[in-house]
């Protein structure tokens, strides 16, 4: 709804500035998508379901880049920075684990609710044996929520990889490409 209010302000040459369209995605929207991501994050193993999400993403991206419709979803999110939304719903149902084990709030009510290919429960323990670290005692919060962001950001990469998008933005934008992935592998490093 937000995003669709705004998109009406939005032209090629007036309008909303394309930082205001990203933090009202980012701000309003996303929320609003990734809300009880915990309990639904097992929707992102249906296709359908991950498209409807990916729909809106998608003109969120398009009216940030302001590029032609034809432009390949893959290739908005890497060159504005955007995790697939699906990679994130995980991300942040996994950060929403790990927060209410810590604090023992987790019920493990395993096997029930099981109303899809795979319950929330078990895709989120199965994620987790992914991530390094993750079965540690000891871990701490900002421990956890670190290894995990670092799951995300690897899942997303390997996912640009495999689609071959890596090779035909370079080859498209060139220079421009590397600067701006070296930037934001500097910027990951300091962070």
């Amino acid at each position: 709804m937000a995003l669709a209010v705004g998109e009406r302000g939005i032209g090629p040459n007036w309008g909303l500035k394309p930082r205001t369209v990203m933090w009202i995605y980012k701000a309003v929207v996303k929320p609003m998508l990734t809300y009880g991501a915990v309990i639904w994050c097992n929707a992102t193993s249906i296709k359908a379901r991950v498209n409807q999400l990916e729909r809106v993403q998608r003109a969120a991206l398009l009216a940030t880049a302001g590029t032609l419709n034809s432009t390949g979803t893959a290739s908005l999110e890497c060159l504005l920075g955007v995790e697939p939304i699906d990679i994130t719903i995980k991300t942040i149902a996994l950060r929403t684990m790990h927060r209410l084990i810590l604090r023992g709030q987790w019920l493990g009510w395993y096997g029930r609710g099981n109303t899809g290919p795979v319950s929330h429960m078990e895709l989120c323990l199965t994620l987790t044996k992914d991530i390094p670290g993750m079965g540690n005692p000891g871990n701490t919060l900002t421990e956890g929520k670190e290894a995990i962001v670092q799951w995300g950001r690897k899942a997303h990469t390997r996912r640009w990889r495999d689609l071959g998008g890596q090779s035909q933005t370079e080859f498209l934008i060139g220079e421009r490409y590397k600067t701006h992935t070296e930037t934001n592998r500097k910027l990951d490093r300091t962070q």
